[in-house]
């Protein structure tokens, strides 16, 4: 294992978690930034180095800038070029609203064309895949046990259903507001952090937009305009009655992967102001989430 700050000319820690520990570099006026595993990284965030550098060798999409891999060491660390990039301001003015939907469309069409990386490790992992649907009943012990039965629904569903060979593409798999870069005019620029990318359906991506990108979207405008938004993306799109259902069935269910997590400070006196019931918090959040995708 090199000492690879040496390489730099200054070296600037960014954040520090259980997966990774990031920082951003320089040399010579250039920016980077680095992604490193400590005590603490598991084996599958090790191997998630390796597979978004495989990742980045791959792809080839010319209408966005990808960042160029600098320094690698297996299961180690990633050193990729830093791309500049703003935040999304201003949701509340329906032009931008309006860019923002068809910004995204081009994305979703653009990894659409894209073909098959050939990675050596697939996404999704079937096992993975079904493990992670179990852990969305595992929340009924919150005393939200009433909901238990549509969770189960969509889990069948998901489980049963057919996705047509047109249907599957390069799928990014993570596709929230910090994996999705703005340029300075307000343009999608660049999309990172790929160690999940995989050949699946592209419906997951569009699912994960509407849930993670367009929700914050409506949040800033009306709350009413919320469904006007996602019809808005979706007519972009030209999906289909049966892709809508797809795409409500992949947002259902990792919405109750995370309140699984949730669960387990749910009833801590710590984790709440004592004016926030967090029950309530959490029932107005899901019923909010279950009118949408079912």
């Amino acid at each position: 294992m090199t000492d690879w700050k040496n390489q730099f000319d200054s070296v600037t820690g960014i954040d520090r978690s259980s997966r990774f520990d990031s920082y951003k570099a320089t040399k010579n006026g250039a920016k980077y930034f680095v992604k490193q595993v400590n005590e603490e990284t598991d084996e599958w965030s090790r191997g998630s180095i390796d597979k978004e550098k495989e990742v980045y060798d791959s792809l080839d999409i010319k209408d966005y800038q990808i960042p160029s891999v600098h320094t690698y060491e297996p299961s180690n660390l990633l050193c990729v070029e830093w791309i500049d990039s703003y935040p999304w301001r201003n949701l509340h003015e329906d032009e931008k609203i309006e860019n923002l939907v068809t910004d995204l469309a081009d994305l979703v069409e653009s990894l659409s064309r894209h073909g098959d990386l050939n990675l050596s490790t697939r996404w999704p992992n079937t096992d993975e895949f079904h493990h992670r649907l179990d852990a969305t009943v595992s929340f009924n012990e919150s005393g939200l046990q009433d909901l238990k039965p549509v969770i189960s629904q969509s889990k069948e569903e998901l489980l049963s259903m057919t996705v047509p060979d047109e249907d599957k593409s390069l799928v990014h798999g993570d596709l929230f507001y910090p994996n999705i870069l703005f340029g300075s005019d307000g343009g999608v620029k660049s999309v990172i952090d790929w160690e999940i990318a995989g050949y699946f359906d592209q419906m997951y991506d569009v699912g994960f937009i509407e849930s993670n990108v367009l929700d914050v979207a409506s949040s800033y405008d009306n709350t009413f305009r919320r469904a006007e938004i996602l019809s808005m993306f979706r007519d972009e799109l030209n999906l289909t009655s049966t892709q809508v259902k797809r795409v409500k069935l992949y947002k259902i269910w990792p919405h109750y992967v995370k309140l699984a997590s949730i669960d387990i400070d749910l009833y801590n006196p710590n984790y709440y102001p004592d004016s926030i019931n967090p029950e309530e918090e959490v029932r107005e959040w899901l019923d909010s989430c279950v009118k949408d995708c079912i």
